[in-house]
């Protein structure tokens, strides 16, 4: 998954915005109402044919027939294709949209928290996960993601260690939630529990180059510090 930059001069740490945070929700295929535009919509934003997915979410908005949850689930694949495709500022506008459609969408809230943390836009992000963590107190993406713009925009290492903590807890099989954490850990100069964190990242992903390098670095700051 990339690293997304920052302005604050820190570490990057894995941007977790990626599929398995910006993912269809369930919500989406079990209620919508559909249509083959709708259908069609959905199936290819699953594959991100981006340019059929818009095609057809916006054929599928000309439809007389549609309900609030049809309109939410076009404007919430408009917003995810958008984001893939590096246009945030448009997948805010779309995910706004599924909002005002229906508050209580946690999924949303959290996408559009990872859209703004994507243009460092970080008070913005960490309201809209705190949003989804109000609607959606299990919803382990949301922690991390609002781990992720507490360190990278505000530098708060502590509530950023947190919020991890309890992504951990609720899915303690994401690798890249070890990595982010291990790189706060490291930041405050907690070597044993960064390199922990990276042993763990590296379990989860053997293939994890970073969590590699980030432990090499780890062992060797360590070292330093004892000297």
């Amino acid at each position: 998954m990339a690293s997304a930059h920052n302005t604050s001069g820190l570490p990057i740490m894995k941007c977790l915005i990626g599929a398995a945070i910006f993912s269809f929700a369930s919500w989406i295929l079990a209620f919508a109402q559909m249509n083959k535009d709708l259908q069609r919509c959905i199936d290819e934003g699953k594959k991100d044919n981006f340019a059929l997915a818009d095609r057809y979410c916006r054929n599928a908005l000309k439809s007389d027939n549609l309900t609030d949850l049809d309109r939410s689930t076009i404007f919430y694949v408009l917003g995810k294709t958008s984001f893939d495709r590096g246009q945030y500022d448009q997948s805010i506008v779309h995910l706004t949209q599924v909002i005002q459609l229906n508050k209580k969408s946690s999924v949303a809230y959290n996408a559009r928290g990872n859209a703004y943390a994507r243009i460092n836009h970080f008070d913005q992000a960490i309201a809209d996960n705190t949003e989804a963590i109000r609607l959606d107190p299990r919803m382990s993406a949301a922690y991390a993601s609002r781990g992720y713009a507490y360190y990278a925009g505000k530098g708060d290492f502590v509530r950023a260690i947190q919020d991890y903590n309890q992504a951990i807890k609720l899915d303690p099989h994401d690798g890249d939630t070890y990595y982010n954490r291990g790189v706060a850990y490291a930041s405050v100069k907690d070597y044993e529990h960064a390199i922990a964190d990276f042993d763990e990242a590296i379990r989860l992903n053997p293939a994890d180059k970073e969590a590699r390098q980030r432990r090499d670095a780890a062992y060797a700051a360590k070292k330093s510090a004892s000297k």
